[in-house]
C-alpha cells in the first residue's frame, strides 16, 4: 500500500495502525479466552471446586447459567473490539477512506452507547440500587421456601460466606435460615442484607470501574481523532494526483 505523504502523516498512519493492531490482538485474545473457559469442562470443574459452590449433583445450574452469561458477554465485547481493530488495520494498510469511515462510524456508535450508558447509570444509581434489592427480595427471600435445591443451596452459601441475610437483613425472614446466623447464644446478631452488601461493595469500588470506563472512552476518542486525521491526509493525497 502507498504511504500517506509527509513525515507527520506517516507517523499518524503508523500510530493508527499500531493502536488498531493492539485492539485486534486484544479482542481476539479476550474472545478466544472467554469461549475456551465456556467450553472447557475441566477448567469449570476446577473453578467451581475451588469456590466450593457445588451441590450433590455437581455444578449448580444457577451458577453455571450466571457464568455462561458473563462469558458470552465478555466474548461479545472481545469480538466487537476484534472487528473494530480489523477495520482499523485494513483501512490504514490499504489507505481506504471508505473502510476508515466505516471504522469511525462503528467507534462513534460504541463511544456514544458507552457514554450514554455511563451517564444513565450515574443518574439512576439510587433507583438501580433499590431495584437490585427488590429483585433479590422477590426472587430469593419471598420464594425462599419454594426455591429449587440447587438455587437455595447457592443462596445459603452466599449468606454463610458473606455473613449476610436476605436482601436487607435478618428482618426479611419471619424465621431466618440457619445460613444467616442471625442469633448467637440466644442473642440476636445484626446481619447486613446480601443485596445491600453486594451492591455497596460494587459502589465502593466504583472509582476503579470509573477509571476503566474513562480509559476506554479516551482510547476510543483517540482512535476517532486518528481516523479523521488519516482520512483527511488520504483525501489531500488523492487530490494531488
Amino acid at each position: 500500500a502507498k504511504m500517506v505523504q509527509g513525515c507527520g502523516n506517516k507517523c499518524i498512519k503508523y500510530s493508527f495502525f499500531a493502536i488498531n493492531f493492539l485492539l485486534f490482538a486484544l479482542g481476539g485474545v479476550v474472545c478466544g479466552l472467554a469461549l475456551w473457559i465456556r467450553f472447557d469442562n475441566d477448567f469449570q470443574n476446577k473453578v467451581f471446586g475451588s469456590l466450593n459452590i457445588n451441590d450433590a449433583s455437581g455444578n449448580s445450574k444457577l451458577q453455571l447459567d450466571t457464568l455462561y452469561i458473563i462469558l458470552y458477554v465478555i466474548a461479545a465485547l472481545g469480538l466487537i473490539i476484534f472487528i473494530l481493530g480489523f477495520f482499523g488495520c485494513c483501512g490504514s494498510f490499504i489507505e481506504s477512506t471508505c473502510v476508515i469511515g466505516v471504522y469511525f462510524l462503528l467507534i462513534l456508535i460504541l463511544f456514544v452507547v458507552l457514554l450514554a450508558g455511563g451517564i444513565f447509570v450515574f443518574i439512576n444509581k439510587g433507583n438501580i440500587r433499590q431495584e437490585f434489592i427488590n429483585v433479590w427480595q422477590e426472587e430469593f427471600v419471598n420464594k425462599y421456601n419454594v426455591l429449587p435445591l440447587a438455587i437455595s443451596t447457592n443462596v445459603n452459601n452466599i449468606q454463610s460466606q458473606l455473613k449476610c441475610c436476605g436482601a436487607n437483613g435478618c428482618q426479611d425472614f419471619a424465621a431466618p435460615p440457619l445460613s444467616c446466623n442471625c442469633s448467637y447464644n440466644g442473642q440476636n446478631v445484626v446481619r447486613k442484607g446480601c443485596a445491600v452488601q453486594i451492591y455497596d461493595y460494587i459502589d465502593q469500588n466504583i472509582l476503579i470501574i470509573l477509571i476503566i470506563g474513562i480509559g476506554i472512552l479516551v482510547i476510543e476518542l483517540i482512535a476517532m481523532i486518528l481516523a479523521c486525521i488519516t482520512c483527511n491526509a488520504l483525501k489531500e493525497k488523492n487530490m494531488n494526483f
